[in-house]
């Protein structure tokens, strides 16, 4: 890959739109980096991983993808094979973390983030989604970060992460009333830097 990713793609507070989507399969790795890194950038991050650890992670889900492109079915739009790979490195690296007992690191992270909320705003914001998000089980957030934050059509999410439509929404109203009680600040009252 010999396009870089930027920190700034990864930012939650001024995010572009999501990508159209297509059914068509890429013709190659570099066209699908091309069309969806910023949206392989935004799930992982908003799916729980350090900011520190993105760019890796997101270049380990493009490795993935080049690796499994020439499978990839004709059918299936290319947002969801993402997201599939997507939530399965996420998951893969957190597994790796709690094995390797890699919480110091993570914890360290957020104590710098927290330190520079005094001084920037939109580091703030950006501590106080993530605090939030961290409440929610990975079947909520999921959920909540598709529908809410990418802005996908509530068919689609169930459709990406395999479960009934009605379950979907059932997980999205138990997930904004987590985050609505965090923000409104029920759950971080002295937490905040």
């Amino acid at each position: 890959m010999a396009q870089t990713m930027s920190a700034r793609a990864i930012t939650c507070a001024a995010e572009p739109e999501a990508e159209p989507e297509t059914a068509a399969p890429p013709a190659s790795t570099a066209t699908l980096f091309a069309a969806h890194a910023a949206f392989v950038l935004r799930l992982v991050r908003r799916l729980g991983i350090a900011p520190g650890e993105v760019e890796d992670l997101a270049q380990e889900v493009f490795l993935q993808v080049h690796n499994t492109l020439p499978r990839m079915h004709p059918d299936v739009p290319a947002r969801s094979w993402l997201f599939g790979i997507v939530r399965r490195v996420v998951a893969n690296h957190r597994r790796k973390l709690r094995r390797r007992g890699h919480l110091l690191a993570e914890v360290e992270h957020r104590i710098r983030v927290q330190a520079g909320a005094d001084r920037e705003p939109a580091v703030h914001e950006r501590w106080l989604l993530d605090q939030a998000l961290e409440r929610l089980d990975a079947d909520k957030r999921e959920v909540f970060v598709l529908f809410e934050l990418e802005e996908l059509p509530m068919k689609e999410v169930a459709q990406l992460i395999g479960c009934p439509l009605p379950t979907a929404y059932s997980r999205l109203y138990a997930a904004r009333n987590v985050i609505q009680s965090f923000v409104l600040g029920s759950d971080h009252e002295g937490a905040e830097p």
